[in-house]
């Protein structure tokens, strides 16, 4: 008996940037700022303080913090000893994925919960990778950036992906809770809504539509619409809607023929110009680059 398994079709991008360790003395402030990314942080020793919207959140050896795109943060060692600190700054466009993450309702994983995970094990292995970074780098440098082997970048790109696994196995079990918290303060009514401008953003991939137009066929304001929708996926209407057009012009970049000007029209794109922009502001890359040069066929 011949036994074919195929795997799904993957066509996720995560995006790293601006990402480091840094040893923050007694004393060390960095000022307030925002950015589309998210922000992953792990306290490696030490610890600091974090401000998101204002709020501070402590963070000792071992835990670790999401700061959600787009929030105000600044960061400060308030302690009488240095902290080291893991700065990763990230995006991803799963829809999945990022409902999970924009829609969690804890920011922190403590040392204990992370403890019972496989992040330990993960963190060992960016040492490793750390550690053969920093051999290859000028013993007299306090601040490095330096050139990465290919290898290099393929272990940090896989350990951020195992990392964000384990941190979003967490979010998933307390997202878990919170939505049926919020399924029984939903009224049916908000739930049937919610779910009808799902549909009509599914039909809407292949057009131009705004969020009024769909807040208009469901009969609710357009802040109405977002507030409804949001509730119960977690995201926008507009940032779902945004999800579902990047999925469909990864999939046909890679498995069709079609031009990248015919994706462009087929996604609802006035120009060939506008799609391009748009998807390298997505994915950090251009249609043509992301097109692989060979096809496999199975």
């Amino acid at each position: 008996m011949r036994i074919f398994i195929k795997f799904p079709d993957l066509t996720s991008t995560l995006y790293i940037r601006s990402s480091h360790v840094i040893v923050l003395e007694p004393g060390y402030f960095y000022p307030n700022e925002h950015h589309p990314l998210f922000e992953l942080n792990y306290c490696w020793a030490g610890e600091t303080t974090v401000w998101i919207q204002e709020k501070p959140c402590r963070l000792k050896a071992g835990d670790w913090l999401l700061i959600k795109s787009g929030l105000n943060h600044r960061t400060m060692n308030q302690s009488g000893s240095p902290s080291t600190l893991v700065v990763i700054h990230f995006d991803i466009d799963d829809p999945i994925i990022r409902k999970t993450l924009t829609s969690s309702v804890s920011d922190m994983v403590s040392k204990e919960t992370a403890e019972r995970t496989l992040l330990p094990q993960f963190l060992d292995q960016l040492e490793v990778v750390v550690q053969n970074i920093l051999i290859q780098a000028p013993k007299t440098q306090s601040s490095l950036s330096i050139h990465t082997s290919s290898s290099d970048n393929l272990s940090l790109q896989a350990i951020v992906l195992l990392i964000l696994k384990e941190i979003m196995s967490i979010f998933e079990q307390d997202n878990k809770e919170q939505q049926e918290r919020l399924q029984r303060e939903s009224s049916p009514l908000d739930v049937e809504l919610a779910h009808k401008i799902a549909e009509w953003l599914n039909n809407s991939v292949y057009t131009v539509v705004s969020v009024q137009d769909i807040a208009d066929n469901v009969g609710l304001s357009r802040g109405q619409c977002t507030k409804v929708f949001t509730k119960i996926y977690g995201v926008s209407p507009r940032q779902y809607l945004t999800s579902l057009k990047l999925t469909k012009a990864k999939e046909m970049l890679i498995d069709s023929d079609m031009t990248i000007e015919v994706i462009a029209e087929r996604l609802g794109f006035s120009s060939l110009s506008h799609f391009s922009r748009q998807f390298k502001r997505w994915t950090g890359t251009s249609p043509q680059q992301f097109r692989p040069k060979y096809r496999l066929s199975l």
